[in-house]
């Protein structure tokens, strides 16, 4: 999701990127594979049986070229939000001649009915530029007052380590999503009269950013009136509820500059159920589990409040699925022990060396990896835990179940596979 020089990225497009192909890639570290903060000592493989979650392990043995995935039934969360997605372009840039307001524009407008939503934003400020607010607005375009109620409501500190930044709002993603499913509580509440702009988040619209500062957050809420949510930028002391009628709308693909972000507008239902079709059978060796690529997975559509319908009759997409929310459930037989790990099997692609994630393991939200930021490639993995073995009064063959709460994550290369490995 961009060309930026980080504390520890340096790379191009975060959320998008890593989605050049089927997949996505994030961004490049300042440190050589040889510094891979992998687990020591790396020359041995890591004996599992003393692991916990979110511990980092070295399995030399895996290959996922040839290790087969299970099999899965993908179906709609149809309880989900819809999804309103802010990444395209990028980067903020106009066809302006530089200057003082070179890069400020508009780069999500949506009309939004009554119901229930998912908001991410993620965006980078103009190249080369200072001192610049990312910022959102809200415009209450019905005739009743309106209430926005804000069950979660995550908004990352901006700045320029990406993986941190994303981190951070999948831990409050994730633990939203284990959360009872209570709606009925409120984080923040916003009332807002006919025709009343407000800001959106306070936070976001306080956060001055310069060159390759991330602006990132994520909300859940709900509205009981029309509305319109506008995502800008602009300069610092320009007033944000009326500076937006004056900027440059921006196309998803600005002329004469390579196409950046994973997608936005509106995306229906931003959840999915995976189920794989078959039990685990650790006796058989090693499986993966894969969601989001691309391919067994598809990317979700939606729709763009600001270019309208697609020209070209391909439908718009969320490259990568940022921002969807996966409940995985993967049968196994019970007789024989193995692990569950999460791995980045595409860190030698360029900008893939590092991943990050929060992950939620049987109801218990997991930090991948627990010890640091993100992970290296393999042979490197990150443990998530022990299943299979035989408890007392289970019957060897009987089924049982491992629940997994997933979001894609933004600032890595996807997509990133679940792995089955038998301990014995």
């Amino acid at each position: 999701m961009r060309n930026a020089l980080l504390a520890f990225v340096v790379g191009s497009s975060a959320l998008s990127a890593c989605a050049q192909s089927m997949q996505s890639p994030a961004q490049s570290p300042t440190q050589s594979p040889a510094q891979s903060p992998t687990t020591l000592p790396t020359t041995q493989p890591t004996d599992m049986r003393a692991a916990v979650a979110g511990d980092r392990v070295y399995l030399p043995q895996l290959e996922s070229q040839t290790t087969p995935r299970l099999t899965l039934d993908i179906t709609p969360d149809f309880a989900s939000p819809t999804l309103i997605l802010s990444d395209k372009p990028e980067y903020f840039r106009t066809m302006q001649s530089p200057g003082p307001g070179w890069g400020n524009g508009i780069a999500l407008q949506e009309n939004l009915l009554p119901g229930q939503y998912r908001f991410y934003p993620y965006h980078v400020p103009t190249p080369k530029s200072k001192d610049k607010v990312i910022s959102t607005v809200v415009e209450n375009t019905g005739t009743s007052p309106l209430t926005l109620r804000f069950t979660l409501d995550h908004f990352s500190p901006a700045g320029g380590d990406y993986q941190k930044i994303a981190k951070l709002g999948l831990a409050a993603l994730i633990n939203n999503q284990l959360a009872t499913g209570d709606t009925t509580f409120a984080l923040r509440t916003l009332t807002i009269a006919p025709g009343e702009r407000v800001l959106f988040d306070p936070r976001m619209d306080a956060a001055v950013v310069k060159e390759n500062d991330l602006v990132h957050g994520l909300y859940a809420f709900t509205t009981d009136q029309p509305m319109r949510l506008t995502v800008f930028q602009k300069d610092v002391g320009q007033d944000s509820l009326e500076v937006i009628d004056t900027l440059e709308k921006l196309p998803r693909v600005l002329p004469g500059f390579h196409a950046s972000g994973a997608g936005r507008g509106q995306f229906p239902l931003s959840g999915r159920v995976a189920v794989a079709k078959e039990p685990f059978d650790a006796a058989t060796g090693p499986r993966q589990v894969v969601v989001a690529d691309g391919v067994d997975d598809a990317w979700i559509e939606g729709t763009d409040g600001i270019d309208g319908a697609p020209t070209d009759g391909k439908p718009f997409i969320n490259k990568g699925n940022y921002g969807m929310t996966y409940r995985i459930r993967i049968p196994y037989k019970v007789g024989k022990a193995f692990a569950l790990l999460v791995v980045n099997d595409r860190a030698k692609a360029k900008w893939c060396e590092w991943n990050a994630n929060v992950i939620g393991v049987d109801g218990r939200a997991v930090d991948v990896p627990r010890d640091r930021t993100r992970f290296g490639g393999l042979p490197e993995a990150v443990f998530l835990g022990r299943f299979g073995d035989q408890k007392e009064g289970e019957a060897a063959g009987s089924i049982k179940f491992i629940h997994l709460d997933y979001s894609p994550a933004g600032a890595a290369c996807l997509p990133t596979p679940f792995w089955l490995v038998p301990l014995e």
